[in-house]
């Protein structure tokens, strides 16, 4: 199903940058599916396909998240993991849509605080990342990733 989404958008004439920020996720989600070989022709795809989505709308929240996911997941070895805080903290001071419109996409502030939390948390910026939990958790009751986060800092007593 990844593949035939990631055909369809580079068959996709004129992109967007929404075109370009959804094309970067699901080709890194795609990773995990392909041989290894392939994986950093992949990365660099992604890289790229954000790097537009951030070019043709420098306000577009998705875009960023999708730079940030994928910087998040790049090994430092390969230039990654320097640059996910300031893409997720760029995302998360952007509306969710340039306009409102119900057609329009308006994910991606959610992945953004889930990134981070865990970050914040992984750093040893306790509590940053609570702060930044009791934000997302007031914004996304019901998001489940959230949700898993506070019963794991609960667990450890960090929440």
């Amino acid at each position: 199903i990844l593949s035939e989404g990631i055909r369809a958008l580079e068959e996709k004439k004129h992109k967007y940058s929404e075109d370009y920020a959804l094309l970067s996720i699901m080709r890194n989600l795609s990773i995990r599916y392909n041989a290894t070989l392939k994986i950093p022709i992949i990365s660099q795809a992604a890289k790229s396909d954000a790097q537009a989505a951030i070019k043709a709308d420098s306000e577009n929240l998705r875009a960023y998240v999708a730079a940030g996911v994928q910087d998040y997941f790049t090994p430092a070895l390969y230039g990654g993991g320097s640059a996910y805080e300031q893409y997720f903290l760029q995302a998360l001071a952007l509306p969710d849509q340039t306009q409102e419109n119900p057609y329009q996409p308006s994910w991606g502030r959610e992945d953004a605080y889930f990134y981070l939390i865990i970050h914040y948390y992984n750093q040893g910026l306790c509590n940053k990342a609570k702060d930044l939990l009791v934000e997302a958790l007031a914004i996304y009751p019901q998001e489940s990733r959230l949700l898993d986060l506070a019963d794991q800092m609960k667990k450890h007593g960090r929440l």
